[in-house]
């Protein structure tokens, strides 16, 4: 069997045959792959693939997607679904301190409107506060906190927003609700919203990865999850759906007032 060979540049070398086949390297990028096959990628010079034969011709240093093992793509799909649904053990995420709960209701309140607005500089939502002065601190990751209830929010902006299109009357109203309360060695956030409720069979499924009942482009399936990642096994928190079809949705946070630490110390054992 005859092998073309080229070098670097995609000048033709010769023909090797036999055993030099399967020893015949050569690094090619993508721009000089075009005669070839339109559809393959280069890989950085530092690594060295095993070369790879289309018809005659032996491409080393590059692979088509296509031909990659299904075992390596569920790998690889496996390894992004980890990575994504596993905020507490990305790096960033800070230290653990106690901060004051109410000011990061509010902090995330605010971050979650204004960034609604930039998008649409037509939104509007009635947000009403009821914050417990006695509420005080709580030892957590502030900035994975935030990020839950910023998910939170903007699902609630995006539910009762959802129900005012489908209303056919202008009485009604988006409202978003922040609530916090004192539980004594606990603390407990509810966001409630005005929207189009929760079916029972979305409820079910809403914190698996990746599902999503929002139209394509507009969800990726992972707020909902990475948020019960964050309160339930990064702060050893619980997190519950209160909901009426057509009338609201109401998410229960509780916080142990030292979750971090627990949930910190639990990972250290």
């Amino acid at each position: 069997m005859t092998t073309k060979r080229f070098d670097r540049s995609g000048a033709f070398l010769g023909d090797a045959t036999g055993a030099r086949q399967s020893t015949c390297s050569f690094r090619m990028w993508c721009d000089h792959q075009k005669a070839i096959e339109p559809s393959f990628t280069h890989m950085p010079q530092g690594r060295r693939l095993r070369p790879l034969c289309i018809g005659r011709v032996v491409v080393a240093g590059c692979h088509r997607r296509s031909t990659r093992p299904w075992c390596c793509r569920g790998r690889r799909r496996r390894g992004v679904r980890s990575d994504r649904t596993r905020p507490c053990r990305k790096k960033g995420s800070g230290e653990h301190r106690p901060v004051d709960v109410n000011a990061l209701v509010e902090e995330s309140l605010n971050l979650a409107y204004h960034g609604a607005r930039a998008e649409n500089q037509s939104f509007k939502i009635n947000m009403e506060r009821s914050l417990d002065s006695a509420a005080g601190q709580v030892d957590v990751y502030p900035q994975e906190i935030t990020r839950a209830l910023l998910n939170l929010i903007s699902n609630g902006f995006y539910a009762a927003t959802k129900r005012k299109g489908q209303s056919n009357s202008d009485a009604y109203e988006p409202t978003l609700t922040a609530t916090t309360k004192d539980l004594g060695a606990r603390v407990e956030i509810r966001i409630r919203d005005s929207g189009v409720g929760i079916p029972p069979e979305v409820k079910e499924k809403m914190f698996n990865p990746f599902f999503t009942t929002k139209p394509a482009g507009e969800g990726t399936g992972l707020g909902l999850s990475i948020t019960h990642d964050i309160i339930v096994k990064q702060h050893s928190g619980s997190i519950e759906v209160d909901t009426q079809p057509g009338e609201f949705t109401e998410i229960r946070i509780v916080l142990p007032r030292a979750g971090a630490f627990i949930a910190e110390s639990r990972g250290r054992a």
